[in-house]
Order: structure tokens, then sequence, then C-alpha cells
């Protein structure tokens, strides 16, 4: 699902959310929280998630596309992975986490 982390990683750098990238950019970090989860073995810190969605809906995600979003992309790294993603997946997804908590926290 490498082309997920991708978008996710273009739409941090600088994109203008809007409609279906909205949603788009949200599966793309939930997608990529799992995935670095799944690598790491180390869960985010508790109030992480809500303080990505207060960071992107200040920066004009509507709520609820941040909420299915993320959602939909966790989900999709659950069936993407049962186990440990390849290492490929791991430095792309931790690139877009490193990305996430310069830009959005």
């Amino acid at each position: 699902m490498k082309s997920m982390l991708l978008f996710s990683l273009f739409a941090f750098s600088g994109v203008v959310f809007a409609g279906e990238d909205e949603f788009q950019s949200a599966k793309g970090v939930g997608y990529a929280l799992v995935i670095v989860e799944k690598c790491t073995g180390i869960s985010p810190p508790p109030n992480y998630v809500q303080r990505v969605r207060a960071g992107m809906t200040n920066a004009g995600i509507d709520d609820e596309d941040f909420r299915q979003g993320f959602v939909a992309g966790a989900v999709q790294a659950e069936r993407d992975y049962r186990g440990k993603p390849p290492a490929n997946e791991c430095k792309d997804a931790k690139r877009i986490k490193a990305q996430i908590d310069k830009l959005i926290l």
C-alpha cells in the first residue's frame, strides 16, 4: 500500500486539504500510524491521535472526513499486514510519522 503512504507524505508537504484529499490524507495518517506501531511494537501516547486530529482540523480538514479517513486507513493497514510489515513500508511510515509530528503537532 505504498501509494497510500506516498500520498500521505505528499499531503503533508504543503498541499492544501480539500474534498476527497481531506479523506485520503486522514486515511494515510491512520495507515501510517498503524504501520509504525506494527513495525516498532510501540503504541502512540494516549492523546496522540486527538492531537493529530486537532492539528488537521485546524489546518482545514473537516472533522468527519478526518474520522472516517483515519479509521479507513487504520483498518486497511490491519488488513494488509497481519504481522510486521516489510522494512521498506516501515521506513516510509516512520518518515510520514516524523512529518506529522513536525507539521501538525
